[in-house]
């Protein structure tokens, strides 16, 4: 057995624990599944509350979708529960209004602990680089290594994941911006190939883009597209030729039929809204007819939301607990319902830009998981899209 302060030394000067190590912290027993070089993934069960799991994540233990079982729920703590907890600070009781999960007995230390069997990891900043160049999952840089994040707080990288032998390159001196509004801007830059090119500074990791058109390689020929994030601090640039710019795919689908003279009528993201259930079906359908109570940004208040979006609201045992609570803006664009509701139209709206010569299509105000985001999608198919990739010809600080 390791004590704490072992284990802890350990942690603080980043030594991989070993493949039979067992250690106690607070009683809480854990052992390992799997270690190597950079990351160690840690297999924890026994007895824990709030506090213990704290304590766990201050010494760099990241918990990866925890599931608890107490008596009163079932609990999935996933990444978005995990940062309005640990990094938006957000009280007790917020969370218990905002995810409706019991969450503010299930901290109560007068009831049973939390029941826990899942998986932490510990890594280094070296193993949650490479982590992170893979999948877009910012947790734990949020947590310990935010100078690794761009301000969208998604993870910094060279996207050399995608890089070829033929990637074409342009100077970085003859980046010209153009802004097509205040959060939105495309380049003019020459590339190695003396060829001025239009482009649109793009990130994108290996596994996830929204749950939209991501396929494994032996796929890639099967869909139509290639999305990427627009990041406008990333030094990775997207070429193309031709473009145009949607608020979302609902209304880009509506705008694509129309121009090209489709006779289709767009399924409603209503009717899948009823079909799925979950999310708020008032907020969905205000959404989708640009009310104004809905903010760009889908941050709004304890107070804001329930008002208007919750039946048990208006009751008066309720005015005085929503009175008292921080009146903090929080994302609710997952809780919406929202997210993932217009992937149907991924497949027919590459397919129909494809066929009529369209290279991208932004998309402004797409419903992200954490918060709202501008998606690019790539019309080519997979290498065309990625031979359209421009790397600087020398380093960018």
């Amino acid at each position: 057995m390791e004590s704490q302060d072992e284990l802890a030394y350990q942690l603080n000067n980043a030594i991989p624990l070993s493949q039979s190590l067992q250690i106690i912290i607070n009683d809480i027993e854990t052992y390992m599944l799997e270690t190597n070089k950079n990351i160690t993934i840690v297999h924890l069960k026994g007895i824990i509350d709030h506090v213990h799991l704290e304590e766990i994540v201050n010494v760099g233990f990241v918990p990866i979708s925890l599931t608890l079982y107490t008596q009163y729920d079932l609990l999935d703590f996933k990444n978005n529960i995990l940062i309005a907890h640990f990094i938006e600070k957000l009280s007790i009781d917020e969370q218990d209004w905002w995810f409706n999960d019991n969450i503010k007995n299930s901290h109560d230390n007068s009831n049973p602990n939390w029941s826990y069997h899942n998986r932490f990891i510990y890594g280094n900043l070296n193993g949650w680089k490479e982590f992170t160049r893979k999948s877009p999952l910012a947790f734990p840089l949020l947590l310990y290594f935010k100078d690794q994040l761009y301000s969208s707080n998604r993870p910094k990288t060279d996207m050399s994941i995608f890089r070829q032998v033929t990637s074409v390159m342009y100077d970085p001196e003859s980046i010209q911006q153009i802004y097509i509004n205040l959060d939105l801007y495309t380049v003019t830059v020459l590339t190695d190939k003396k060829i001025k090119s239009n482009a649109i500074p793009v990130t994108r990791y290996a596994a996830g883009m929204s749950k939209g058109l991501f396929y494994i390689n032996n796929e890639e020929n099967t869909f139509c597209g290639t999305f990427f994030y627009y990041e406008p601090e990333s030094i990775t640039y997207l070429a193309y030729n031709t473009v145009r710019i949607y608020r979302n795919k609902f209304q880009a689908m509506e705008e694509l039929y129309n121009e090209f003279k489709i006779n289709k009528t767009v399924p409603s993201p209503l009717i899948r809204s009823l079909i799925i259930k979950g999310g708020n079906y008032q907020m969905v359908k205000d959404y989708y007819d640009g009310s104004e109570s809905l903010p760009d940004d889908m941050k709004m208040t304890i107070n804001e939301y329930f008002h208007p979006y919750d039946d048990d609201i208006g009751l008066p045992e309720y005015e005085d607990e929503v009175a008292s609570l921080s009146q903090r803006k929080f994302y609710i664009g997952y809780k919406s319902g929202l997210y993932g509701l217009e992937d149907i139209y991924d497949q027919d709206l590459c397919n129909i830009a494809s066929k009529h010569g369209i290279d991208i299509i932004i998309l402004t105000h797409m419903i992200g998981r954490h918060q709202v985001v501008t998606e690019v999608l790539d019309t080519r198919i997979r290498q065309e899209s990625l031979s359209n990739l421009l790397y600087p010809s020398k380093f960018i600080d």
